[in-house]
């Protein structure tokens, strides 16, 4: 069953996880779409249709009524007209190294067929592979989409956050901060079971209805920064360094502990 009774979009660009995203989402229970490719459900067209729709203005895609969640193209290069429409909608920036990123780009593309969507996302620059016009133009185009993502999110997100684990200092001073948080509800189901035993009232947080009662929070997004403390300690646990990058979205201990379980099965 999925976790959040709402729409969530993958907004990152080409090549930056988005099929693994697409994976993650259908695992997690989601009804998942990954573009248009014709086959990927019922209409699609390699993105014929849906472009004409959007260049009419009319941004209320037949998609949305089929999936649940939304990955790759063209829902990433339309995505604050989709936000206009889904406010409450989760939305994941996917992204790479950029120098990593168009070197996989011309890689992945050179000799492909050209589809529509590029067509229509960079015209006589489809290719990325063409020239070192076409190159810059998707590096251009990556910086800009990635930079205004996260401009507008910077205001509204609350449950969004990037981390990228480059040092000690920086996870002391933005992760290892952030306080785990529990409900006013769950209290007696807690003590009943004798969780929580080491909690305080001035070490984690205690949420109300719809307010925090207890304590200030020390980040505004402290929740969601302490999602990310738990994922680097619970896999942490696996006894080896991780070379990768970490998509989550509303995730607890079980997930991760299935991840580590599949890291280590995979070994």
């Amino acid at each position: 069953m999925a976790q959040f009774d709402g729409k969530i979009f993958g907004i990152g660009f080409y090549k930056t996880g988005t099929t693994t995203l697409f994976e993650a989402l259908r695992i997690l229970g989601y009804h998942t779409v990954n573009g248009d490719k014709p086959g990927s459900y019922a209409g699609a067209d390699d993105g014929a249709t849906l472009i004409r729709q959007i260049d009419s203005g009319d941004f209320r895609l037949p998609t949305f009524e089929m999936f649940d969640a939304f990955t790759d193209n063209p829902y990433f290069r339309i995505w604050r007209e989709i936000y206009a429409l889904y406010p409450d909608a989760r939305y994941v920036l996917t992204h790479r190294d950029e120098d990593a990123w168009i070197a996989s780009c011309v890689s992945f593309y050179r000799d492909r067929r050209i589809r529509p969507m590029r067509v229509w996302m960079f015209g006589s620059h489809a290719d990325p592979s063409r020239d070192e016009a076409s190159r810059q133009a998707w590096l251009d185009a990556y910086r800009a989409h990635n930079a205004a993502v996260r401009e507008f999110f910077a205001t509204r997100g609350e449950q969004y956050f990037e981390f990228r684990l480059t040092n000690f200092e920086a996870y002391k001073r933005e992760i290892a901060p952030a306080r785990t948080f529990g409900f006013m509800r769950d209290l007696p189901m807690m003590n009943e079971l004798g969780l929580g035993s080491g909690g305080r009232l001035d070490n984690f947080i205690l949420v109300g209805e719809d307010n925090v009662v207890n304590t200030a929070l020390r980040f505004p997004d402290e929740f969601v920064r302490h999602k990310i403390l738990d994922i680097v300690g619970d896999l942490f646990l696996l006894g080896y360094p991780v070379r990768g990058r970490i998509t989550a979205c509303l995730t607890g201990h079980r997930d991760n502990i299935a991840l580590q379980r599949l890291i280590l099965a995979d070994g």
